[in-house]
């Protein structure tokens, strides 16, 4: 049975929508969160490599997170036409949201190192018509895009997964045009390690801002979006000397 549409963005508020009859069947497998409604995965030790953890529970997983898509969106600002990257895009469920956005004439890379995540997000993009995502395989500290340079990125939860997250950020500079917007989210070291990443594992935002700073990306705010979230949202520096096109975002 196809699956149906458990997603929609409404301007700046994101909802996540589960059809009764997925939520039954979901029962017995999974919990189901009263606070949400989604799909919630039982206990387990956390995968730092995402090496054992299948794409339907990531998908469920990046579900959870719905509700921090919004403060991520505001900072992209993102606008119908644009070409945005996904960095460490999973099974996508950010990538869909994205590629409503930035609508038909836009074009959505999500770049995962993980096949049968990209597997995933291909089904889900059958499933519901969209043909506006291209799903790049790859590093994300090397990969290159298909064609021509973004207009904006999101680095959401997976620079704690990689060894390499400086170099990541210094890639996601270089597939940015001048100016390009990103946002980098992770969790907070400060948090109570409830939910998410452990403690251990998690990157202080005096870290993150140091590495985007020297891979040439400006820090134009520091958010803290939840108690277990924050967020930086960027600017690649023009080159010295570049002057930027009339009416490029600001």
């Amino acid at each position: 049975m196809a699956r149906g549409p458990r997603w929609r963005v409404d301007q700046e508020r994101v909802s996540i929508r589960f059809s009764p009859a997925a939520i039954r069947e979901a029962q017995g497998r999974v919990r189901v969160s009263a606070f949400t409604g989604c799909p919630t995965p039982p206990p387990e030790r956390y995968d730092a490599h995402m090496s054992t953890t299948d794409a339907n529970r990531m998908f469920q997983r990046q579900a959870q997170r719905a509700d921090q898509a919004a403060d991520w969106l505001r900072h992209l600002d993102l606008r119908a036409g644009e070409r945005c990257a996904d960095v460490g895009s999973g099974p996508g469920y950010f990538s869909l949201i994205l590629a409503e956005r930035v609508g038909p004439t836009g074009v959505v890379y999500a770049i995962d190192r993980s096949p049968e995540a990209l597997a995933y997000l291909a089904e889900e993009m059958q499933v519901r018509g969209v043909a506006n995502i291209q799903t790049v395989h790859g590093d994300a500290a090397a990969v290159d895009l298909p064609s021509g340079p973004a207009d904006a990125a999101v680095v959401a939860m997976m620079l704690h997964h990689t060894s390499d997250p400086a170099g990541v950020l210094r890639n996601v500079a270089r597939l940015l045009r001048p100016g390009g917007r990103a946002v980098v989210a992770e969790f907070h070291p400060e948090g109570t390690g409830e939910h998410g990443a452990p403690l251990s594992m998690r990157l202080p935002p005096e870290a993150v801002r140091a590495w985007c700073e020297a891979a040439g990306l400006e820090v134009r705010a520091e958010e803290r979006t939840s108690p277990e979230h924050y967020l930086l949202s960027l600017r690649l520096r023009p080159p010295s000397g570049h002057t930027s096109p009339a009416g490029a975002h600001r």
